[in-house]
């Protein structure tokens, strides 16, 4: 998606759980696996940051889709023992995260702070520490800022780091947030506002409903009715074209520059956002149905990620769909995408990689 990649519908709230506490290696392993996440990765220490790394561990299927030789291997150990949680990524490459803690039954506790790796870094770094470590289950970053929530607040910090952190006005601390080129959340009362930064005056849109997904310019509400295609920068909305008659049941949903995507019947469907024309449902969607587990989707240019994280342990799994090819590939852990980017687990390390256009 445009911007990194839920709890007002029963749908939004599973997209939500899946930056719950609760980080995890997958116990999926396929012939698109690269095999349990925790394992060791292949000798070789990580490059000098900014430069990718010889030899990264890239699944079976993968390679097709990704600059197999640009990966960027990120460590999740943190300075102070924790680990990082990856919870936002940006078209540029920067991960946002939490810090948790696993402990041997397998139960993952969120630390205080934001964690950010910037674009080729290796490590990340703290960017805020935060405090009520409990409401960190989501963050978003773009040209817009950085942002988390903090309680019933959503925090905002510049991209450069250097301003004080401020709360945007309206939002309840249930609602779904973005940035990108703008900042678009949902505020009290399903109105929807946006804002080109942490210190500009936010502006309220002509629309109220569910926030659900963000591609640059367009924000996808949801109420009854067909879905809607808002512009963030006119407030003209126009109804999307390739849903289901009551869009209300399908979830979770996610847009990208070119394609809509969405679970219904538990298969992964997509749009293509121009013309409104599907391409092949995905079925067997990792953990798809499971109580105990919350599942998410991020789209990209090219790709769709369908994510699945149990809500309290250590265990997540992945799914990375090309549409243009109908090829899928699962991966060990939880993964993103937003833009040509790709980030996904491996043991102790994010890897991130650029798709191939």
């Amino acid at each position: 998606m445009d911007e990194p990649r839920h709890l007002v519908l029963a749908g939004v709230l599973l997209s939500a759980l899946l930056v719950l506490p609760g980080c995890a290696p997958a116990v999926r392993t396929s012939s698109g696996a690269s095999g349990p996440s925790g394992g060791p990765l292949p000798s070789g220490g990580p490059g000098p940051s900014g430069k990718p790394v010889a030899g990264a561990p890239v699944p079976p299927g993968l390679d097709r889709l990704i600059d197999r030789d640009g990966v960027i291997r990120i460590r999740r150990p943190l300075p102070d023992g924790s680990r990082l949680l990856a919870l936002g990524l940006g078209t540029d490459g920067t991960v946002l995260g939490a810090s948790e803690v696993v402990d041997p039954p397998g139960i993952g506790a969120l630390h205080h702070g934001v964690w950010r790796a910037g674009p080729g870094e290796r490590e990340a770094r703290l960017l805020r520490d935060t405090g009520k470590p409990w409401s960190l289950w989501r963050m978003a970053t773009g040209a817009g800022g950085h942002l988390w929530p903090w309680g019933e607040r959503l925090r905002c910090l510049d991209r450069s780091g250097r301003q004080p952190v401020r709360s945007l006005p309206g939002w309840t601390g249930r609602t779904l947030f973005f940035s990108g080129r703008v900042l678009v959340w949902e505020a009290e009362g399903g109105r929807l506002m946006t804002a080109r930064g942490c210190a500009d005056v936010p502006r309220l849109l002509p629309v109220r409903g569910t926030l659900v997904a963000f591609s640059h310019p367009h924000a996808f509400v949801l109420r009854e009715g067909p879905l809607l295609q808002v512009d963030v920068r006119t407030g003209g909305s126009t109804a999307v074209r390739g849903l289901p008659a009551s869009a209300a049941r399908v979830e979770p949903f996610d847009a990208g520059p070119g394609l809509l995507a969405f679970v219904h019947r538990d298969a992964l469907r997509v749009v293509d956002r121009r013309t409104g024309r599907p391409y092949a449902p995905v079925g067997n969607l990792p953990r798809r149905g499971a109580a105990d587990f919350g599942a998410g989707l991020s789209v990209g240019t090219r790709i769709v990620v369908y994510s699945a994280r149990h809500i309290d342990r250590d265990v997540s799994e992945s799914l990375v769909y090309d549409p243009r090819t109908g090829r899928t590939v699962a991966l060990p852990g939880e993964a993103l995408a937003a833009g040509d980017r790709l980030l996904w687990r491996d043991g102790d390390h994010y890897l991130l990689a650029r798709v191939r256009p």
